[in-house]
């Protein structure tokens, strides 16, 4: 990859997301896209990072959003619910957007490299609604990577 690749962050706003960017930015990288949910997220990440493209939506939900991965080279996987009393955020969230934006990756006309962002989770022991919405997502990366022109990185 080059710097002047697009490179679209799902989770853009988040921890992980916004760490990223800082480092894809002293890499040179400026065509970066960030997709976040949260209004306050989004609000901080406009400030602090003027020059990178900040789309807020739900990924659960199709929308303009969709666009945003036309002519991208990259697609970094880190949105996550990791805090919830319902499960319904975290199927929404961790289930249905993943698939969602897996369903546009494959669309593309190119191949763009997909890279998966989660943590020790898919090794770990415990039950609850964390663990059993993101192990799926690892897999379905895999598959989506086999059947179409992207390639994965976990």
């Amino acid at each position: 990859m080059n710097a002047n690749d697009k490179i679209v962050i799902t989770g853009g706003a988040g921890l992980v997301g916004q760490n990223l960017i800082v480092r894809l930015k002293q890499r040179g990288f400026n065509r970066l896209v960030a997709i976040h949910k949260h209004p306050a997220n989004t609000a901080t990440l406009r400030r602090l990072h003027p020059d990178i493209t900040v789309i807020e939506a739900d990924l659960a939900e199709p929308g303009e959003w969709e666009g945003a991965f036309a002519g991208a080279s990259a697609v970094v996987l880190s949105q996550a619910q990791i805090g919830s009393l319902s499960r319904e955020h975290f199927d929404r969230n961790n289930v249905v957007a993943s698939q969602r934006i897996l369903d546009v990756v494959r669309s593309q006309r190119k191949t763009l490299l997909v890279v998966h962002i989660s943590s020790s989770v898919v090794n770990s022991r415990a039950v609850d609604f964390y663990t059993e919405t993101k192990r799926p997502r690892r897999s379905w990366c895999w598959r989506a990577a086999c059947r179409a022109r992207c390639c994965a990185r976990h």
